[in-house]
C-alpha cells in the first residue's frame, strides 16, 4: 500500500494541475476570440395587443451589449407586457434574439423553503453548481483509477474541460459574490444564513433580485427593482448596476434611479416604442422638444385639413387611413395634405416609412390628478409621541425613549434601513399595535389618512371599485364616484371590475381615491410610490403640495422627499434623529458609507485565493503570507483614490456621450432639413418649368403677344356664356384665362433662386385668381340682371366655386373680389331706384312710363337680398366678410350724416342698399351669432372632458 498509493496521488496531482494550465490557457484564448455570435437585440418591426387593443404597433426594437435601457410609459402602455414579450421570445422578438443569449426576468419572490438564502443565490447558477458535481464526480473517478489504466487521460481531459468552465464564470469566487450581493441589499450576517420561509415577501423579492445579479444574466429584465428597498439598498443597487457590463432594461418610477443607472431609454409613445439616447434627465429635455414639434405639426395640420373640408377640397372619408388603399388614392392624400404630414425627422412617433403621410393622430390626454380633501381646523399638535418604547421581542428593542409632535403645516420624510421599525411608528401612531413605555395621543377632532404597504390588500376583493367606494361614500352618485376615479388615474374600462383582479397599481389608485374623499387633517404614508408609474407619482406629489394639512411620509423616492417634505428624520440606532441638511446630502452621506463598504469588499476579493476557503495550497506559498492590517488599510486608501478618480471620468464621459448625442440628433436634424430643403428647391424649379411651358402654351393659343396683358373682362364674358352648355369647357377655358393673366417673374437660373421665384409666383396666381373670379361673378350679375342674379350665381356654381376655392388655396382676397362684384351691383341698382324715384316724384306719381320705370327698379333693388343669401349658402362669399360689408355700409351711412356732398350721395345710395338687403342681413347675423354660441358651447364642453 505504502509503495503504490503515493504514485497514484503524485499522478492524479500532476492531472489536476495540467487541468488547471490548460484551462486557464483556453479561458484567455476565448477572452481574446470574443463571441463570435454576439449578444445583440435586433427587432425590425413587431407589434402587441391585449385584449384586443394595440399596445405597441409596427415599432423597432434594438438592445445592445453594454447599455443599460430605462423602459417608460404611462400606466397601462404596455411595459410589463412587453418586458414578458423579450424573456418569451415571442414571435417577431423571438426571432430578432439571438438563440445562445440567456435572459432572465425578476417579478416574483422565490419561494419559501428551509434552504438558507446564501444558499438559494448560490443555486441560481445551476451551471456552476453541476460543474462542481462534474469536478468531485471526475476527481473520485481519477483518484479511483489505478495505474496504467487507460481512461486517465479521457478522465483528464474532460477534468480540464470542468475546471475551464469553473474559470470563466469565476467560481472560486462565488461565495464571497454572493454574500457582498445580499449585504449590499441589507441583509445582515446572520440573515443570510435563515430559511427563506422565515422572510416576508418584500425580503424574498430581495432574494430573488440578488438571484439574478449573481447569475449575470446577457440580457436582464428588472420590473420595478426598488419596489422592496429601503434608500441604502437602492442606493447600493444604484451603483451595483451602474457598473453592469451586460444588457439591462428596468422599468421603475424612481427618476432619480433612472437617471443614475439607464444609458438609454426606451420610450412607449402612441402606441409606439421610440429609442432616445442619454440617461432620462436628457430624455425628459428631448422628448419635451419633440413632444412641442408634434403638438405644433398636428395644430398646423388640422388648420389646413379645415381649410380643405372649408373649400370643398376633401371630405371625412378622405382623410380616413387605409393600408390597403390604391397609390392613387394614396398620392392624392399626399397631394391634398401637403407638407403638413408628419415629418420624417421627427422621431416621436416612430413607424413605417411608407406611412409618412398618414395623419397625425391627436395626444391622448394622460393627465392626472390627485386631490386631499382637508379636515379644516383642529387643535394642535395633531399628533403627540410621548417618550415611546417598542420592541416586539424583550431582546429586540427597535427604538426607546422617542418624543415627537406632527402639526397640520408638517412635512416629515421618515427614512432608515429596513428593519429600524419605520412602519412600526406608523402602526403605533394608529393605535394597531401599543407601546411597551410612554404613550401616543391624537387630538379627538383630527381625523388621520393612513396609507400603507397593505393598504391594497384591505379592499374588498369580491367587489368593483365603484360598489366599494358608494359603500364608502353613499352621498356620491354613481358617476361622481367614476369621474373620481378617473381623475385620479384609473382607465373606465377598470371601474366595473372585480378588485381582486387589478393590478398594484390599480388597487392603489383606488386606494388612493378613498384617502381623497374623506376629510383629513393629517396623512400617514408608508411608500405610497410602490406600483405607481412615473405620471402618478408627479400627480401624487402635486396633490401633496397643496394639501392643506401634515404629511407624514415613509419613502425613498428622492423627487417626493425634495418636493414635498422640509424635515427629514432617520430613525437609526434605536432613535429618530432631525438631519440637518438637504436630502441629497443625506444620500451623499450614505454613499459613502456604501463605498467604503464595497471597497472592503473588493479588497477581500482581491485577497490571494489561497485565503479563500478551498483554494489551492501552492498558491498560499508564492504570497509571502498574509498582509497586515496596515498594509490593507493603505491599499483600501488607495483604492478609494482610484475609485474617486474613476467615479469623476465616468462622469466626464457620460457629459461627454451626452453632448456628442445632442451634437449628433442635431447634425442629423440640420442634414434632414437641408436634404428638405434641397429637394423643395428641386420640385419648385421643375414645377416654375412646367408651369411656364403652360402659360407660353395658353398665350399662343389666345395669340397674345410678348408683354400683351389678356382682357379678363372680355374672356369672362365669353366663359359665361360657354358654361350653361358645356361646364367642362368653360373650366378649361378659365384655366387657361389664368395662365395668361398670371404676371410670372423671371425665370430662375439656379435651384436655390427657384424657391424665393416660386413664393413671388404662387402671389400672382393668387392675384390674377381674384382678378379673373371678380370678372367672373361681375359678367354673370351683368348679364342676368339684379332679378335673376341669384339663379344665376346657382347656375353657374361650379366654376365660380372652383375660383374661390382656387383663389384661397393661392392666398388671394377672394371675399374682396366678391365684395366689390357686389357692391358695384346693389350701388348701381340704387342709382337706378333713386333715378325712377325722381321721375314718379316729377309726374306726379301717375305717368305711366316713370310708374313703370320705378316698379322695375325697386323689383331689382329687391334681388340684391336673393343674390347675398346664395353667395353665403353656396360659400362663394364667407358669412362674417358679408357681414363686415355690411357693417361697412351702415358706416357709410353714419358718415354720410356730417360729410360732404359726396358722402351724402354714398350714403343715400347706401341707405337704399341696406333697406333692400335688409331680409339676409338679419338672417346673417343671426346665423353668425348662433354659429358662436354653438362654437363657444362646444369649447366649453371640451375643456369640462
Amino acid at each position: 500500500f505504502f509503495l503504490v498509493e503515493p504514485a497514484k496521488l503524485c499522478r492524479r496531482r500532476r492531472c489536476k494541475a495540467r487541468a488547471r494550465r490548460d484551462s486557464r490557457d483556453r479561458r484567455e484564448a476565448c477572452s481574446a476570440m470574443g463571441d463570435a455570435g454576439g449578444n445583440d437585440v435586433y427587432v425590425h418591426k413587431f407589434s402587441l395587443t391585449a385584449g384586443g387593443k394595440w399596445l405597441i404597433k409596427d415599432s423597432g426594437l434594438s438592445l445592445v451589449q453594454g447599455r443599460r435601457y430605462g423602459l417608460v410609459g404611462p400606466n397601462g402602455c404596455g411595459k410589463s407586457t412587453l418586458m414578458h414579450a423579450i424573456a418569451n421570445r415571442e414571435e417577431e422578438i423571438g426571432k430578432g434574439t439571438p438563440a445562445h443569449l440567456d435572459i432572465l426576468l425578476v417579478e416574483q419572490e422565490v419561494a419559501a423553503s428551509d434552504t438558507s438564502a446564501l444558499d438559494t443565490v448560490l443555486a441560481a447558477d445551476t451551471v456552476r453548481t453541476a460543474l462542481m458535481a462534474t469536478v468531485a464526480k471526475l476527481e473520485a473517478q481519477l483518484e479511483a483509477t489505478g495505474d496504467g489504466s487507460g481512461d486517465s487521460g479521457e478522465l483528464a481531459d474532460k477534468l480540464r474541460e470542468a475546471y475551464d468552465g469553473l474559470e470563466a464564470i469565476e467560481a472560486s469566487s462565488a461565495v464571497q459574490r454572493a454574500s457582498a450581493i445580499l449585504s449590499g441589499l441589507q441583509f445582515l450576517e446572520e440573515q443570510k444564513q435563515w430559511p427563506t420561509r422565515s422572510f416576508s415577501g418584500g425580503w424574498r423579492m430581495r432574494i430573488s433580485l440578488a438571484r439574478a445579479l449573481f447569475c449575470k444574466p446577457r440580457l436582464l429584465l428588472l420590473d420595478e427593482p426598488t419596489n422592496h428597498l429601503d434608500l441604502h439598498a437602492v442606493i447600493w443597487l444604484e451603483g451595483y448596476l451602474a457598473r453592469w457590463k451586460n444588457i439591462l432594461v428596468v422599468v421603475s418610477h424612481d427618476r432619480n434611479f433612472l437617471s443614475t443607472v439607464t444609458t438609454d431609454i426606451l420610450h412607449i409613445w402612441q402606441s409606439r416604442l421610440v429609442h432616445y439616447a442619454g440617461n432620462f434627465d436628457v430624455f425628459e429635455k428631448v422628448f419635451i422638444s419633440k413632444l412641442d414639434e408634434y403638438k405644433r405639426d398636428f395644430d398646423k395640420q388640422q388648420k389646413r385639413l379645415r381649410a380643405l373640408k372649408k373649400a370643398g377640397k376633401i371630405t371625412t372619408d378622405v382623410t380616413k387611413q387605409d393600408r390597403n388603399e390604391s397609390k392613387a388614392k394614396k398620392k392624392e392624400r399626399e397631394k391634398l395634405l401637403g407638407n403638413t404630414t408628419r415629418d420624417k425627422s421627427n422621431d416621436l412617433v416612430q413607424g413605417d416609412p411608407d406611412d409618412a403621410q398618414d395623419l397625425l393622430q391627436p395626444l391622448k390626454d394622460h393627465k392626472i390628478t390627485i386631490e386631499f380633501n382637508a379636515g379644516g381646523e383642529c387643535a394642535h399638535p395633531l399628533i403627540s409621541v410621548s417618550s415611546i418604547t417598542f420592541g416586539y421581542e424583550p431582546e429586540r428593542i427597535l427604538f426607546r425613549d422617542v418624543s415627537f409632535g406632527v402639526a397640520v403645516d408638517s412635512r416629515v420624510a421618515l427614512v432608515g434601513a429596513n428593519g429600524t421599525g419605520k412602519s412600526s411608528l406608523l402602526k403605533l401612531i394608529t393605535e394597531e399595535i401599543n407601546p411597551l413605555e410612554g404613550s401616543v395621543q391624537v387630538a379627538r377632532s383630527v381625523r388621520v389618512g393612513v396609507y400603507s404597504q397593505h393598504s391594497a390588500e384591505q379592499l374588498k376583493g369580491d367587489m368593483t371599485p365603484v360598489t366599494y367606494l358608494q359603500e364608502r361614500f353613499p352621498e356620491l352618485s354613481y358617476q361622481q364616484v367614476r369621474n373620481t376615479l378617473g381623475k385620479f388615474g384609473l382607465e373606465g374600462h377598470h371601474h366595473e371590475q372585480i378588485i381582486a383582479t387589478l393590478s398594484g397599481g390599480q388597487k392603489a389608485r383606488v386606494v388612493f381615491v378613498e384617502l381623497g374623499l374623506q376629510k383629513t387633517h393629517v396623512l400617514l404614508l408608508d411608500e405610497p410610490t410602490n406600483h405607481l408609474d412615473l405620471e402618478t407619482v408627479d400627480a401624487l406629489i402635486d396633490g401633496l403640495k397643496v394639501y392643506n394639512g401634515g404629511v407624514f411620509v415613509i419613502t425613498h423616492n428622492v423627487q417626493l422627499i425634495n418636493e414635498v417634505c422640509d424635515e427629514i428624520w432617520i430613525l437609526d440606532q434605536n432613535k429618530v434623529n432631525v438631519w440637518k441638511g438637504e436630502f441629497e446630502e443625506y444620500r451623499d452621506y450614505l454613499a459613502e458609507e456604501l463605498k467604503e463598504f464595497q471597497l472592503e469588499q473588493d479588497a477581500q476579493a482581491a485577497l490571494p485565493k489561497a485565503s479563500r476557503k478551498g483554494g489551492d495550497s501552492q498558491l498560499e506559498v508564492s504570497t509571502g503570507g498574509v498582509k497586515t492590517k496596515e498594509q490593507r488599510k493603505i491599499e483600501r486608501e488607495a483604492a478609494k483614490d482610484h475609485a474617486r478618480i474613476k467615479a469623476e471620468q465616468q462622469a466626464k464621459d457620460l457629459e461627454e456621450t451626452v453632448r456628442l448625442e445632442m451634437e449628433r440628433q442635431a447634425a442629423e436634424a440640420s442634414k434632414l432639413k437641408a436634404e428638405a430643403e434641397a429637394l423643395a428647391r428641386e420640385r419648385a424649379h421643375s414645377r416654375f418649368n412646367a408651369m411656364a411651358s403652360q402659360r407660353l402654351a395658353a398665350r399662343a393659343a389666345a395669340g397674345l403677344l410678348d408683354g400683351q396683358e389678356v382682357d379678363i373682362e372680355a374672356g369672362c364674358a365669353l366663359l359665361v356664356a360657354l358654361a350653361p352648355s358645356d361646364q367642362r369647357g368653360a373650366l378649361d377655358g378659365i384655366q387657361q384665362l389664368l395662365d395668361c393673366a398670371t404676371v410670372a417673374p423671371p425665370t430662375p437660373d439656379t435651384d436655390a433662386e427657384a424657391a424665393a421665384t416660386m413664393a413671388a409666383l404662387d402671389e400672382a396666381e393668387g392675384t390674377a385668381c381674384a382678378r379673373v373670379f371678380g370678372g367672373y361673378l361681375r359678367c354673370v350679375l351683368a348679364k342676368a340682371g339684379v332679378e335673376g342674379a341669384a339663379a344665376a350665381v346657382r347656375a353657374h356654381a361650379l366654376p365660380l366655386g372652383s375660383l374661390r376655392h382656387r383663389t384661397d388655396e393661392l392666398g388671394g382676397d377672394s371675399d374682396g373680389a366678391v365684395g366689390a362684384a357686389v357692391e358695384q351691383v346693389a350701388l348701381t341698382n340704387a342709382d337706378e331706384l333713386k333715378r325712377s324715384q325722381k321721375l314718379a316724384a316729377a309726374a306726379g306719381g301717375s305717368g305711366g312710363s316713370a310708374a313703370t320705370a320705378l316698379a322695375l327698379a325697386g323689383s331689382a333693388c329687391a334681388g340684391l337680398a336673393p343674390l347675398l343669401h346664395a353667395l353665403v349658402v353656396l360659400e362663394l362669399w364667407a358669412d362674417d366678410a358679408a357681414a363686415a360689408w355690411l357693417n361697412i355700409l351702415e358706416a357709410r351711412v353714419e358718415a354720410g350724416a356730417l360729410g360732404s356732398i359726396a358722402k351724402k350721395v354714398d350714403a343715400f345710395r347706401c341707405a337704399l342698399a341696406l333697406e333692400c338687403l335688409a331680409p339676409t342681413g338679419k338672417w346673417l347675423r343671426a346665423a353668425i351669432a348662433q354659429a358662436k354660441t354653438e362654437a363657444e358651447a362646444a369649447e366649453a364642453a371640451d375643456e369640462e372632458k
